[in-house]
C-alpha cells in the first residue's frame, strides 16, 4: 500500500486557463503578469497571440476596432477564472470589461 506522501506526489494537478485581452499586451506587461501569478504557482504563461483588428471582436461586444491578445496560463494551485481576471486587471491596469478568462473545459470556448 502506498503512503499518503507518495499518493500526493503522484497526484500533482495543474489548472489551465485561457486569457483574452482586448488590445495589445506588451512584453513589460507580460513580466508583471508572470510575477503576479506566482501566488498560484505559475507553471507557464504563453506569449500573447494576436488576432487581426476587428470592428467588433468576439467576446467583447462593448469594444470596437481592436485586436485581441490570447494567452494560455497553467498554474499549480487551484484558482477561479474570477481570481485570474482580478489579477490581470490589477497587474495591467486594463478595465475589467476588456478581459475574459475561461477554464480549459469552459463551454464558451
Amino acid at each position: 500500500m502506498r503512503s499518503y506522501r507518495e499518493f500526493l506526489t503522484e497526484s500533482k494537478k495543474q489548472y489551465t486557463f485561457r486569457i483574452k485581452v482586448a488590445g495589445e499586451v506588451a512584453d513589460e506587461q507580460l513580466e508583471k503578469l508572470e510575477s503576479s501569478f506566482d501566488r498560484w504557482g505559475l507553471a507557464s504563461l504563453s506569449k500573447p497571440k494576436r488576432t487581426p483588428i476587428q470592428e467588433h471582436p468576439q467576446d467583447f461586444p462593448e469594444v470596437t476596432n481592436s485586436e485581441v491578445s490570447i494567452m494560455e496560463l497553467i498554474v499549480n494551485y487551484p484558482a477561479t477564472p474570477r481570481d485570474i481576471l482580478e489579477c490581470v486587471h490589477s497587474a495591467l491596469g486594463i478595465p475589467v470589461d476588456h478581459i475574459r478568462v475561461y477554464n480549459k473545459d469552459d463551454p464558451h470556448e
